[in-house]
């Protein structure tokens, strides 16, 4: 059962923002936006996501390519942050399937620098899935690889900076 004292079907997702998230140890780079780190609504109704940007809705693009694309059009400061994902991760994987099925929902406000081996710092980005065992899992995935169909950068109506 959820810790919240809402239903599990409630659209509604309440945010910590007074800490910083734990990122991954292979993040040493730091963020590519700390001043993004603690901006967004203390609350938020997930069926008022802007879906009208979709990340790749019609074709595939790498990383890279979409995050010019939101920085272009002025879309990236009303992105979701790491700290969003997580307080949707934690309504859990009812709540996942009733509202992000088949998706994978990135949080573009909270691209961290990675350490590779052979090629350097590489950004990431975190995002959500459905993992497996009845579960929602987090993943960083690298800006230089593909983006297919069902990822998805949803955003508020207001820009948070």
């Amino acid at each position: 059962m959820s810790r919240y004292l809402i239903s599990d079907m409630d659209p509604m997702v309440r945010v910590d923002r007074s800490t910083t998230p734990n990122y991954p140890r292979g993040m040493i780079g730091g963020l590519l936006y700390p001043e993004f780190e603690f901006t967004g609504p203390e609350e938020f109704d997930v069926l008022l996501f802007r879906w009208q940007d979709l990340l790749c809705q019609c074709v595939e693009a790498t990383g890279e390519e979409a995050h010019e694309y939101l920085k272009k059009n002025r879309l990236l400061s009303s992105r979701l942050t790491l700290s969003d994902l997580l307080a949707i991760r934690v309504r859990g994987i009812v709540f996942y399937r009733q509202y992000f099925s088949g998706m994978k929902i990135a949080a573009w406000k909270s691209i961290g620098k990675f350490k590779t081996s052979g090629y350097g710092m590489l950004p990431c980005v975190p995002y959500l899935y459905e993992g497996d065992k009845d579960r929602v899992d987090l993943g960083w995935r690298f800006l230089v690889h593909k983006f297919t169909r069902e990822y998805y950068a949803p955003g508020f109506e207001k820009d948070y900076q």
